[in-house]
């Protein structure tokens, strides 16, 4: 081998995530589901708050490496304009030799649009409207480049199978890569996926070459976590006696073990994100 010859190392960010910023909520979701936004507003405020908690707590019982870098701590509670803003995205990626990203629906500091595994229960409808909302965002503020942002599209209840199936063309037509997978977050009457209700779906991803996703917390029905939460800023609340941001981060050591091993549990060591493979 020449040891003159240089090689050129491709890497590819395996696990971004991106999220719709909430004054462009309105514009991407029909008008019909715009009342059930204030209650959303006031959840994707307290989601964020108690997962902040949560590593902060984290950090205190030593259990958490963001503790040696501040830089991240920063970041999680101030530094997330990138998470929306495409310019700002390529300019990280240019500077630290990233040739391109796989970008995911879910992000803590900004949440989603009734269609994560993390927001209440909304009810089917508003969860399938969500999950186009974000889907048809990401087309348009990512679409210019999809040699670089490689978009996994975010997925309703599919409980209608002829629109489910015209969605995964739909996103195919607009550069997405992959999709979620059925059941990522699900609903009491959502089939298992080696059922043959499925076969549309399969058959329309394999047409259109489209990847399938199995990303953390997969298999959660909807609504179950909030609660946990929920727990979690209501306990630092009346800790810290205040709802001020700077006050509850100040009392995140009032956030119970139990919490903290709920979402490390939750995202490490669910089986339900492992049955799909098995299926």
């Amino acid at each position: 081998m020449d040891e003159h010859r240089t090689e050129r190392v491709i890497i590819v960010s395996g696990d971004s995530h991106a999220g719709i910023p909430n004054d462009l909520w309105a514009e991407y979701l029909p008008e019909r589901f715009h009342d059930l936004l204030p209650s959303l507003r006031e959840d994707n405020v307290i989601y964020p708050t108690a997962m902040q908690l949560n590593v902060a707590k984290s950090a205190i019982d030593g259990a958490n490496s963001h503790a040696h870098h501040p830089e991240h701590l920063e970041a999680h509670s101030s530094g997330w304009h990138g998470l929306h803003d495409p310019v700002l995205r390529l300019a990280d990626m240019d500077r630290e030799g990233i040739a391109a990203e796989i970008i995911y629906l879910g992000d803590f500091r900004l949440g989603d649009l009734f269609h994560n595994v993390t927001n209440r229960s909304y009810g089917l409808e508003a969860w399938d409207a969500g999950a186009k909302a974000w889907n048809r965002w990401n087309a348009d503020n990512f679409g210019f480049a999809t040699d670089r942002f490689l978009v996994c599209a975010a997925i309703g209840p599919c409980t209608d199978m002829d629109a489910a199936v015209a969605e995964i063309h739909w996103i195919a037509e607009h550069g997405f890569v992959g999709t979620y997978a059925p059941g990522y977050m699900t609903h009491p009457d959502m089939p298992p996926l080696h059922d043959s209700y499925w076969e549309p779906f399969w058959a329309a991803c394999a047409e259109t070459g489209m990847a399938v996703v199995v990303h953390a917390g997969y298999g959660t029905e909807q609504g179950m976590v909030f609660p946990h939460v929920q727990e979690i800023y209501d306990t630092v609340a009346e800790a810290a006696g205040s709802t001020e941001r700077e006050a509850l981060l100040a009392h995140a050591g009032a956030v119970r073990d139990e919490s903290r091993q709920f979402f490390t549990n939750f995202s490490n060591y669910n089986i339900d994100s492992r049955r799909p493979m098995w299926q």
